[in-house]
């Protein structure tokens, strides 16, 4: 198989160019050939923000997690029940499922 180069993958100015219109000619009439990236940050940080003060509430003062050593339970809780920025909230939502899951499965 020989190398591509890669200004025959970006045909078009785009990523995959090659892919792209080989796709675009399969199926036309789809689209396809204009179809870009789509950022999901955004809609995900309008979900934690949407959905944060019912989310805050579970974890409590973080007792799995706190038994274990492995953070400061009061501290914890209360940045979590905090005002912050969705930026902040999306890396307390994985300390949230952290302690969801540590609940469910490392102390039973």
């Amino acid at each position: 198989m020989l190398p591509i180069a890669a200004d025959h993958m970006s045909q078009g100015g785009r990523t995959k160019g090659l892919v792209r219109g080989t796709i675009a000619r399969r199926f036309p009439g789809q689209g396809l050939e204009e179809q870009r990236k789509v950022a999901a940050k955004s809609y995900y940080h309008s979900v934690l923000r949407r959905e944060w003060a019912a989310v805050a509430d579970l974890p409590g003062d973080f007792p799995a997690l706190s038994a274990l050593g492995v953070v400061d339970g009061r501290a914890a809780g209360a940045a979590v029940r905090g005002e912050g920025q969705a930026s902040q909230m999306s890396r307390l939502f994985i300390l949230i499922c952290a302690e969801m899951w540590t609940r469910a499965h490392a102390l039973t």
